[in-house]
């Protein structure tokens, strides 16, 4: 049976690609510091490993079982608001979560040759990349510094074999838009566009593709993109009372 990590698979999104992995038939293993309200009872093939994302360490690294053919690197949080109202605690929590932490992870992951030859590496970057985010800056900065190490880890990882993607979500109608002034939304609608993303996201990922746009936006946005100066003009006034102004 083939073996999947996944980290912050226990709601949201990658709850979804969860629920896709066992169905297939592969091990998953789910790395995250909540057990979320929707696995109640966990199938035969799963396995809720309770981690706190901020201490990655040799010994999270020893609880996992045998080594993985696909390493999906989900897990992180948001900040969004007034960047001047974000003090520098606030903001270092965020980019360990985000960033370090899931580079410390591959690292330990492979020095302990958790990573098969010839598997699969899955960064969750974000479609924000593809347009400035003002409400969130050091989410923004976040998603672009484990960009580049994916992208400089895919050379690193050549000798290997092992292929590495980049998914480009826009945001799901799921708990995480709360942080950007949307609402989360119920219903069988978003509930199949959520489930949508997550298959495309693990057949990109399956297939070797470097970046994945698994929903319209984050196509849109990555072949038909519009002038950046337009775009910082737009996304300011769709932002402008989250983010205030200077004076």
């Amino acid at each position: 049976m083939k073996k999947i990590l996944i980290t912050g698979g226990m709601s949201g999104l990658w709850k979804e690609m969860g629920y896709l992995a066992v169905q297939q038939w592969y091990h998953l293993d789910i790395l995250d510091i909540s057990e979320g309200e929707i696995w109640t009872t966990l199938p035969s093939n799963m396995n809720y490993i309770h981690c706190d994302i901020s201490q990655i360490d040799t010994t999270t690294v020893e609880k996992l079982s045998g080594s993985y053919d696909i390493v999906i690197c989900n897990a992180g949080i948001s900040l969004s608001g007034n960047f001047l109202e974000h003090d520098l605690q606030a903001n270092k929590k965020l980019m360990q979560i985000n960033t370090l932490w899931h580079i410390e992870l591959i690292r330990l992951l492979l020095s302990q040759s958790k990573i098969k030859k010839w598997a699969h590496i899955g960064c969750i970057a974000s479609a924000s990349e593809m347009l400035p985010f003002p409400v969130a800056l050091w989410y923004a900065a976040s998603k672009w510094a484990l960009r580049s190490f994916w992208d400089s880890l895919r050379s690193y990882l050549i000798s290997r074999q092992i292929s590495v993607s980049i998914v480009y979500p826009w945001p799901m109608p799921t708990a995480h838009v709360k942080y950007y002034g949307k609402q989360v939304v119920h219903g069988k609608t978003a509930q199949n566009k959520i489930q949508k993303v997550a298959r495309n996201t693990l057949k990109g990922i399956i297939k070797w593709r470097r970046n994945i746009y698994p929903d319209p936006v984050s196509k849109v946005l990555a072949y038909l993109p519009l002038p950046r100066f337009v775009l910082d003009r737009v996304m300011s006034r769709v932002y402008r009372e989250e983010i205030g102004g200077l004076s």
